[in-house]
């Protein structure tokens, strides 16, 4: 089960309910890839025809959208200890956003100050 968290600048008050995580529907490497791009989703299959066995660590992670001035949900998925990650695109807009490792430690997209804090608010499935 995935967590969703509320994500809050606490300089300018922004907002943002984000998931993280994965759910079920997850368990099937076939409609993780049908969550990225056709370009990117192609370089999964290919890969995944390369193994005998597949084995991926996949989750919604948190990440800052320039474009959109937000915090975004993006999936990650990478195979096996290589240190390859598909990263997917901000939802609101499709452009590249920049995973987050910590919210602490990232400026908020809207006003520029290091005050974004989390909390968990929820599952999801």
């Amino acid at each position: 089960m995935g967590v969703r968290v509320k994500v809050t600048c606490r300089a300018c008050k922004s907002e943002w309910d984000c998931r993280t995580g994965c759910g079920v529907m997850h368990g099937r490497l076939e409609k993780v890839a049908g969550l990225y791009p056709d370009g990117i989703q192609k370089a999964i299959m290919e890969r995944v025809a390369q193994m005998e066995f597949p084995v991926y660590d996949f989750g919604y992670r948190l990440a800052r959208c320039e474009r959109c001035r937000a915090v975004v949900s993006i999936p990650a998925l990478s195979f096996g200890s290589d240190g390859v990650e598909y990263a997917g695109t901000c939802a609101g807009c499709g452009q590249e956003a920049d995973r987050m490792e910590t919210v602490e430690q990232t400026q908020c997209p809207v006003c520029g100050e290091m005050a974004l804090e989390q909390e968990e608010t929820g599952l999801w499935d």
